[in-house]
């Protein structure tokens, strides 16, 4: 059985989490021994960030403010949910840690067919450096498989674009999430890079319902509230108003912020990955400024209304929902005017997201399985 390893985010946080389940999960159905490689969030060793710093000295100053920003980030899920969390990791991703200096060992026997970089934003390099960790600087070459990782953001630090076009070149194929992926990719190095959904995409709707356990038994029909940071003005306003008109109890999910005090009845919900999944499942109707909740409400034919979230770093990444809502024809679901009120005789989407939905998913499927092949292949 072919060892594949794959490296990605699993930070407290559902979809991360969950992008990384399905990755393995998908694996393992076709065959391979899929294993999960231990990561910082961030990649950054002391010694990579002292070279970048020696290269181009205004990334420090970056990488500095990107660190306070995220202590603003720290308590965002409550300790319940991150204590759901850690145990999903522990129990169903089972990392294994390894140090740069072991896996550029190991990726240089025969170990490992294939090292996979992806998904989530293991390509922001808003913090000015790029890691050996997320771009498989570790291993060869012609191991190294992208699986529609981000960038996060649509513009690249004009210090970084130089560095950043030697290593995407050295990729014999290249794919990432979002069409300012490509648009980056394409500026900097000529090559044209397929465009993929998130790999939450392999597994089915029917299968993500099986593992979530959703049950005729359970509670339906809510307005449910995911926020990964505090909800602005406009999230609010509208939220209130989605409540008073449908009448449906508000539910928020692992997350709780003094904005939702004007929100009324708002119960508080705590859970892992799978309670995460059932919730959305189940829902009537779902606000959030999440990618990923807005991912499997689509794939979960969930309604939802999707928010500009208020990052505390202040690079906006806004492109990550202005790809995925236009697959889907879906960016009305996108409120940004303060002036917009949602249509209450319009709730629900009617537009069909089957066909489209599996259109992206065999093109997923496609790519990683014929990308794993010409890796073996060529090492054989």
């Amino acid at each position: 059985m072919k060892k594949i390893g794959i490296m990605t985010f699993y930070i407290p946080n559902y979809g991360s989490v969950l992008q990384g389940y399905a990755s393995k999960t998908f694996l393992q159905k076709n065959g391979y021994e899929a294993v999960m490689l231990d990561s910082d969030r961030l990649g950054v060793s002391d010694e990579e960030l002292a070279e970048a710093g020696n290269r181009h000295p205004e990334c420090i100053e970056i990488y500095q403010n990107f660190l306070k920003s995220l202590t603003g980030n720290a308590a965002i899920v409550s300790e319940k949910s991150l204590a759901c969390l850690a145990d999903f990791i522990k129990e169903e991703l089972s990392p294994e840690a390894h140090s740069i200096p072991e896996l550029e060992r190991i990726a240089a026997t025969d170990e490992f067919a294939a090292f996979i970089i992806g998904s989530d934003q293991v390509w922001n390099v808003s913090l000015g450096i790029i890691t050996k960790q997320f771009f498989l600087l570790f291993a060869p070459p012609e191991k190294r498989i992208p699986l529609c990782p981000s960038f996060g953001a649509g513009q690249i630090h004009e210090f970084l674009k130089e560095d950043l076009a030697e290593v995407l070149k050295q990729y014999e194929r290249l794919s990432v999430r979002e069409e300012d992926g490509v648009r980056i990719i394409k500026e900097l190095t000529g090559r044209d890079a397929v465009r993929l959904a998130d790999p939450t995409i392999l597994l089915t709707p029917d299968e993500w319902r099986e593992f979530a356990g959703v049950s005729p038994d359970d509670e339906k029909g809510y307005l449910l509230l995911h926020f990964l940071n505090a909800p602005n003005k406009i999230a609010v306003k509208n939220i209130r108003y989605l409540a008073e008109t449908t009448g449906m109890p508000v539910r928020a999910f692992s997350t709780g912020y003094p904005e939702y005090e004007a929100i009324e009845g708002v119960e508080h919900i705590d859970g892992g990955p799978r309670d995460y999944v059932r919730i959305i499942a189940n829902a009537g109707l779902v606000c959030t400024d999440s990618f990923h909740t807005t991912m499997f409400s689509i794939n979960l034919d969930t309604d939802f209304y999707a928010f500009d979230r208020q990052y505390v770093h202040g690079v906006s990444e806004i492109s990550r929902f202005t790809t995925l809502l236009n697959r889907y024809d879906l960016n009305e679901r996108m409120i940004l005017d303060e002036d917009f009120v949602p249509d209450p005789d319009h709730l629900k989407i009617t537009k069909d997201r089957s066909s489209i939905r599996d259109e992206e998913r065999n093109t997923a499927k496609n790519y990683l399985l014929q990308a794993i092949q010409d890796t073996v292949n060529s090492a054989e």
